[in-house]
């Protein structure tokens, strides 16, 4: 076991170099646009105003992906430091001891006094952190040719002296290095969330509406962010999640979004609220489930649905496509799932499956079959069941049918006369 960690631990310093050596070439890099910028200065006339900017935005960009690289520094840093407190005490690196062992040595700091890791001394002139301050200073020299520049220059030197701090306080173990990344990092993932949560929202005004709401969903930064910093004290103090206390988007993949929204219930207590959308219905598409009859005989699908892990009797139905309008979307679904061409479509209106949780509105239909092939056997359809009304109303009162989109849809047909 003790080989394993030594391989890991060679790994994490051959990572840690080369990621310095990527930073390095960063910096090589603007240090060459720089100089081109230095050494045709005379030749730029009018265009040098416009092209120091550029450089500036340049230069703070590459500060961000050099930042990036810092992150890792630590991350390999601290798993080094952590790999050879294990191997140094023979601890045997299980899930637990290496989650205690990090928490014990990087947030708690505790390494700095312990022989195994002695307190370093502190040199305020450390070669890493003159670098990230130099190509700071570096990023900013386009602004003195400019007029405007006393501004700029100010702005600079005060971001000179937080970055300074901060750099100090983490030489001298006085904040922790793991602390800070893992700060950084949370910073980031939230700004993230918050932006594309905003840029959904944006998109889509009736996802925000609070015309005749009686849980109001509140906008206002401030107040989000103190909801957010009053919750995450109070999970830490309750041992839960901090994660459980973020406002924005959840998760987001090719096929849901979960936003958490903080909310004003009737009363005016403050909360979260989490909720879910297909992202068809963000782009325009549409869910749709279709009550499909052929010869006085309605469609059911066996299918294996992985959520219950278990096997449904429903109708065939789909999560939509971003662009596909529904009417279209019910014929490929017919196509798709069972090979068949559908005839006239009837809209049956809108259902919402799960309204506490789901914010999706799917669209029923009924139609009549023109023709019907194979089931779909790679989307988990094993056959297909043909039975008459009395058969399929007897399976929903037996408790054979619990798909709660195929009973809807029945519900629907039957109610309209359509059965």
């Amino acid at each position: 076991m003790s080989d394993l960690l030594i391989e890991i631990y060679q790994q994490c310093n051959e990572n840690l170099r080369a990621s310095d050596t990527k930073r390095d070439q960063v910096i090589a890099f603007y240090v060459v646009v720089i100089s081109l910028f230095f050494s045709s200065i005379d030749k730029l006339g009018n265009i040098k105003q416009p092209i120091s900017i550029a450089l500036v935005i340049l230069g703070l960009i590459l500060a961000l992906v050099i930042l990036s690289f810092r992150k890792w520094h630590i991350v390999y840093v601290n798993s080094a430091i952590v790999i050879q407190h294990l191997i140094a005490n023979g601890i045997a690196p299980s899930q637990t001891a290496i989650k205690n062992a990090w928490d014990f040595l990087i947030f708690g700091q505790q390494y700095a006094n312990t022989p195994i890791f002695p307190k370093r001394r502190h040199n305020p002139l450390s070669t890493e952190k003159l670098t990230y301050i130099a190509f700071l200073l570096l990023s900013f020299t386009p602004l003195y040719f400019l007029r405007s520049d006393w501004l700029m220059i100010t702005i600079h030197i005060f971001y000179v002296v937080v970055l300074w701090v901060i750099s100090d306080l983490i030489l001298k173990n006085e904040l922790s290095a793991g602390y800070l990344s893992s700060w950084l990092l949370r910073l980031y993932l939230m700004e993230d969330e918050m932006r594309q949560y905003k840029e959904i929202l944006a998109d889509h005004p009736d996802l925000i509406s609070n015309e005749n709401a009686q849980i109001k969903i509140i906008q206002d930064d401030r107040q989000i962010q103190e909801w957010v910093n009053e919750r995450k004290n109070k999970n830490k103090l309750e041992g839960k999640p901090v994660d459980w206390a973020s406002i924005g988007v959840i998760l987001t993949d090719p096929h849901i979004v979960i936003l958490r929204d903080l909310v004003e219930f009737p009363g005016g207590r403050k909360g979260s609220y989490l909720r879910i959308i297909n992202q068809a219905d963000l782009r325009g598409g549409q869910g749709v489930v279709i009550l499909a009859e052929m010869n006085k005989k309605f469609l059911l699908l066996h299918q294996y649905r992985h959520p219950t892990r278990s096997w449904s009797y429903e109708f065939p139905r789909g999560f939509g496509e971003p662009g596909v309008i529904a009417e279209h979307q019910a014929k490929k679904e017919i196509h798709e799932e069972v090979g068949g061409e559908s005839d006239k479509l009837v809209d049956l209106g809108i259902y919402s499956s799960n309204s506490g949780l789901e914010g999706n509105k799917v669209v029923l239909f009924y139609t009549k079959l023109k023709s019907v092939g194979q089931p779909a056997q790679e989307e988990g359809i094993d056959r297909i069941l043909w039975v008459s009304l009395n058969e399929l109303e007897k399976m929903i009162a037996e408790g054979r049918i619990t798909d709660g989109f195929t009973i809807a849809a029945y519900t629907r047909a039957k109610l309209s006369g359509l059965l």
